[in-house]
């Protein structure tokens, strides 16, 4: 049976993962990726500060949650809005925020430029934007300085466009009211605040979804990596109110295995050395908090 992670047990909870974190990391030595996992670890404690309904979420799911963030290298619950560890019920569920999807993109290593944006009925109205269907569909948006309330009131649509490293054309597309109708209708925010009054991103940032919507239709018509496909998989899952523990076998890595099962690896040893203090074999993460390190010989660059 799942286990509930209790409040007081949360830091040691966060703390346990820092080996698997750093396994899965980004950084060019050992020593690097211990710091990125301690800062990681930082952001996820302050994370549950101000969310405590993620104390009463199972370990299993916390951890998985926790683990899917460090692998996206994904800060989550930050104010640059890149993804989001949320409590639904007992489960704690990894959400991508469309900046996130973003930054994926881009790490994909083939696209030159990025756009998305939402469309206002009275942009329209005003003539400031156009949309011509096609082989190659194209878009003119306009901002008028001068009144900037056209960027205010209905929300009529929402695109997403990029273009290719290398040339050709670029991509592009387009979501309109009755995409986002359908889009809610599988949410299962959307639908818990229709019927309870229950928070939704849907109600509180309706311009961040609509794009977000957008940048997942256009994503699903790029070459897909590995992180990207695992990244979008995840978040239509918490979209749909469906279980995030059933991972896609597309990444199973040991740092999220064992973020699932409870069996944290001990990093993996980089170089070792003999401390000259007491002659043991050590490396960057048996040595890091040593308070003669700095002078340490062995540790000289």
């Amino acid at each position: 049976m799942s286990q509930l992670v209790p409040q007081n047990n949360i830091t040691d909870l966060i703390k346990s993962q820092m080996p698997a974190i750093a396994l899965v990391m980004n950084g060019i030595s050992e020593k690097d990726r211990k710091n990125k996992a301690e800062r990681f670890a930082r952001i996820c404690l302050t994370a549950v500060r101000n969310n405590s309904k993620l104390m009463g979420c199972t370990q299993e799911s916390f951890a998985a949650a926790l683990m899917t963030c460090a692998q996206l290298n994904l800060e989550p619950n930050t104010p640059q809005g890149l993804a989001y560890l949320i409590p639904y019920g007992k489960e704690c569920q990894f959400q991508i925020g469309y900046k996130g999807l973003l930054q994926l993109v881009y790490r994909s290593g083939i696209i030159a430029s990025f756009n998305a944006d939402v469309v206002y009925k009275n942009e329209i109205e005003q003539g400031l934007f156009e949309y011509r269907k096609g082989i190659t569909p194209t878009i003119t948006h306009k901002v008028d300085l001068l009144h900037p309330e056209a960027r205010e009131g209905e929300l009529i649509a929402a695109y997403a466009a990029c273009t290719f490293k290398g040339g050709g054309e670029g991509m592009l597309r387009l979501v309109d009211k009755k995409d986002i109708e359908r889009a809610q209708k599988t949410s299962a925010s959307f639908t818990a605040n229709k019927k309870y009054g229950k928070d939704s991103p849907w109600i509180s940032s309706p311009e961040a979804m609509w794009m977000k919507t957008a940048i997942k239709r256009l994503v699903s018509w790029l070459p897909q990596t590995e992180m990207l496909a695992m990244a979008v998989d995840l978040d239509d899952k918490a979209e749909r109110g469906e279980s995030q523990l059933v991972l896609p076998e597309l990444t199973p890595t040991e740092g999220l295995n064992a973020a699932l099962t409870g069996n944290t690896p001990e990093a993996q040893p980089g170089n070792l050395i003999t401390c000259p203090k007491t002659e043991a074999q050590v490396n960057d993460w048996t040595c890091s908090d040593c308070e003669q390190r700095t002078g340490c010989p062995a540790w000289a660059e």
